[in-house]
């Protein structure tokens, strides 16, 4: 048994005897201490079995799924154990519990009456199998979308950079003054073919046409101030 927290942590990461969560029947009848790990191997749950750590987590499983269903919610993915043989199997409620006193695993803590928020058993289980397993293939699915989001994250962004360059393109400067945002837009000038500018001396001089000869429709009245110099009689 290690003596404080930091010993009994490693102690349980370089276990050997793992296997993952859903294949806890390959553990067999061994007898002795098992741990509920997440992925990195910190401790969830710590128990004990003398009739097969297998057969434990069947019951587990079948006829306590709120406990299965705990474990689902920190994390679990592994099982680790320490067997024991018919001597030391003496010892494992004394070793349980200082196991227990060492890391303080999270789905050891017991609830009170009161708090306890199970729903209400229904026949043969207080949960329905079916929906468990339901749960436990979506959360693995949204496990393994997260890490190939993160794995192809970097490279997704520099595709979105590369397409992005334009290099003929200028993205607009903007400033920041008395909390208002100033966007610069530049603007293009134009010089035209002689050809234009005389269509354009046509088109002028029809407008003025138009407009002295009643032709033209007013669409608005927009007033100016004329400041205009004059002498002094």
């Amino acid at each position: 048994m290690k003596h404080n927290y930091h010993q009994a942590k490693q102690y349980i990461k370089e276990l050997r005897n793992v296997v993952d969560l859903y294949d806890y029947k390959r553990i067999g009848n061994i007898s002795g201490i098992y741990f509920v790990l997440d992925e990195n191997k910190e401790c969830i749950y710590v128990g004990k079995s003398k009739d097969g750590i297998a057969h434990r987590f069947k019951i587990h499983f079948e006829q306590d799924p709120q406990k299965w269903l705990e474990f689902i919610k920190n994390g679990a993915t592994q099982i680790a154990w320490i067997p024991y043989d018919k001597i030391e199997n003496n010892n494992l409620g004394k070793d349980e519990h200082q196991w227990i006193q060492l890391l303080n695993p999270p789905a050891n803590h017991k609830k009170t009456k009161d708090s306890d928020s199970r729903p209400p058993k229904a026949k043969g289980s207080c949960f329905d199998n079916e929906l468990l397993m339901e749960y436990v293939k979506l959360r693995d699915i949204k496990n393994e979308a997260q890490r190939r989001m993160y794995e192809i994250e970097s490279e997704v962004i520099s595709i979105i950079k590369e397409n992005s360059k334009e290099p003929s393109y200028r993205a607009p400067k903007v400033k920041v003054r008395n909390n208002r945002v100033l966007k610069v837009v530049t603007e293009k000038e134009w010089e035209y073919s002689q050809k234009v500018k005389e269509q354009e001396l046509k088109l002028n001089a029809l407008k003025k046409y138009e407009e002295n000869n009643n032709k033209a429709q007013v669409l608005n009245y927009n007033k100016k101030v004329q400041v205009s110099s004059y002498k002094h009689q």
